[in-house]
């Protein structure tokens, strides 16, 4: 079977986690991808990336992403992607779309409507509610009433809708469809457990080349945008030091120049933490150095309902327990039945100190707290159980 995966925002750290994996291993059950990514002017390829596509044979085409002004660059790309993607579809008799968030589900719409061909909607999140609480739009405005619009329209059009929550599903199936819609399937993100493992000779290499031998390290993995509360987690790496004093902060991330604003802001001393550019590649074993994660998510209707961190798995692949905030997809449920970490109810000093004690208690477990995270993902979260529920969709619509 043929099939296209379009990504428009290239290849963002996002697809190469949660999108990129699927459908190489889809491609050794027999689904022949092509993958689309719009990249922008000062974007290339990346070397690694075209040497892994080329293994699995997926074809990797791009087209230029043009970023500002947001309403006519995203109409230019929309347009744009209709007709090379059905020309697309039809130079490779291509049986099914899998369209990652809103711009590319509207391409593949496009597409249909030309071809026939089938597609899934890989909603990702609620982009007209996110963009009111990121600013940008407000809920009165004709550009938010019209996402909306056509979101319903998306959905309704859809062969199959994947979301990342059963909140989510909840909320699609019920509220925004107003119980119409039969098709929804929920993928958690997972993660790859090959790739992401603890590696003691990689702690133990990078431990020294970073001068932590004697450290008990908070790791945080992720970016600076405004719903991860870096200052917050950052509040809560202060209340830590001054119980645990050997204590250190490591943050991985590919927006190092953001961070360190933020960190700078707030005064931590240079001692205090590490910083590092850390991409894919890198990020399993920088994680293998940490004995302790963290991860902060502003509680907005959005992240309530949709969000599930990559980062959650990613963590507890290697082993490492959390320390998060409540109701953020129903995380905080997983984390308090299966014992992997600490919740936290509120952003206060009290709260920190609460739940660094509660992890100190856990801790004692040592190697059995390392195992049992670990071995929650791979009977929960491992990408092999995301695979078999694409696999399930794509061999249904391509009959």
């Amino acid at each position: 079977m043929q099939a296209l995966f379009v990504s428009h925002s290239g290849t963002s750290p996002i697809v190469c986690s949660q999108g990129i994996p699927h459908i190489k291993e889809l491609s050794k059950r027999g689904i022949y991808f092509t993958f689309l990514s719009f990249q922008n002017r000062t974007t290339k390829k990346l070397s690694w990336l075209i040497e892994e596509f080329k293994q699995y044979g997926i074809d990797w085409r791009t087209l230029n992403y043009w970023r500002w002004p947001f309403f006519p660059a995203s109409l230019l790309d929309i347009i744009r992607g209709v007709f090379y993607i059905s020309w697309l579809v039809r130079k490779k008799r291509i049986k099914v779309i899998q369209s990652r968030s809103y711009i590319p589900a509207i391409m593949a719409w496009g597409a249909k409507k030309m071809t026939g061909v089938k597609f899934i909607f890989d909603m990702r999140g609620l982009v007209p509610d996110e963009q009111v609480y990121c600013g940008n739009w407000r809920k009165s405005s004709l550009k938010y009433k019209g996402a909306k619009y056509i979101e319903r329209k998306l959905l309704h059009s859809a062969d199959t809708i994947v979301v990342v929550t059963e909140t989510f599903r909840d909320y699609v199936q019920n509220v925004l469809s107003s119980g119409l819609l039969k098709n929804i399937t929920v993928i958690h993100n997972c993660v790859d457990t090959n790739k992401f493992r603890f590696d003691p000779l990689q702690r133990n290499q990078l431990r020294s080349k970073l001068n932590l031998q004697n450290k008990f390290i908070l790791v945080y993995g992720g970016s600076a945008v405004e719903w991860h509360l870096v200052e917050e987690m950052i509040d809560f790496f202060v209340v830590m030091k001054k119980k645990l004093l050997h204590s250190h902060f490591l943050i991985l991330t590919y927006e190092k120049e953001k961070l360190s604003k933020i960190i700078y802001d707030k005064g931590l001393p240079q001692n205090d933490y590490t910083l590092i550019e850390a991409g894919p590649q890198e990020m399993p074993a920088c994680l293998s150095v940490a004995d302790l994660a963290i991860s902060f998510i502003k509680l907005t209707f959005t992240k309530t309902i949709a969000a599930f961190p990559v980062k959650f798995a990613e963590y507890l692949a290697v082993g490492l327990p959390i320390i998060i905030n409540s109701g953020i997809g129903g995380t905080d449920q997983l984390i308090k039945t299966n014992k992997l970490g600490v919740i936290i109810d509120g952003f206060n000093d009290e709260n920190y100190q609460k739940a660094i004690n509660a992890i100190l208690d856990i801790l004692k477990e040592g190697d059995d707290l390392r195992r049992r995270c670990r071995e929650f993902v791979q009977k929960n979260l491992s990408l092999e159980q995301a695979v078999n529920g694409y696999e399930i969709i794509y061999r249904s619509l391509g009959k």
